[in-house]
């Protein structure tokens, strides 16, 4: 029997959710002034990071999960 995602989607609770944001957010992802083309870039180089951490630890959850 197959797994359907919307019932991962459906497993995850807020509690969840809010620690794999917090584990982003700990990644001082700053804006630095006065903005410049490399202070952007850092910030973007934040952002792409913080989005990583997220997707890695959804995959994660999402892998045990199917095979639980």
């Amino acid at each position: 029997m197959s797994k359907d995602f919307d019932d991962f989607v459906k497993s995850l609770s807020k509690e969840e959710l809010e620690e794999i944001g917090n584990s982003a957010n700990n990644k001082d992802i700053v804006i630095t002034l006065p903005i410049t083309e490399e202070t952007i870039n850092k910030f973007i180089t934040g952002i792409s990071t913080a989005n990583l951490i997220i997707a890695f630890a959804l995959l994660r959850k999402y892998h045990d999960w199917l095979n639980s």
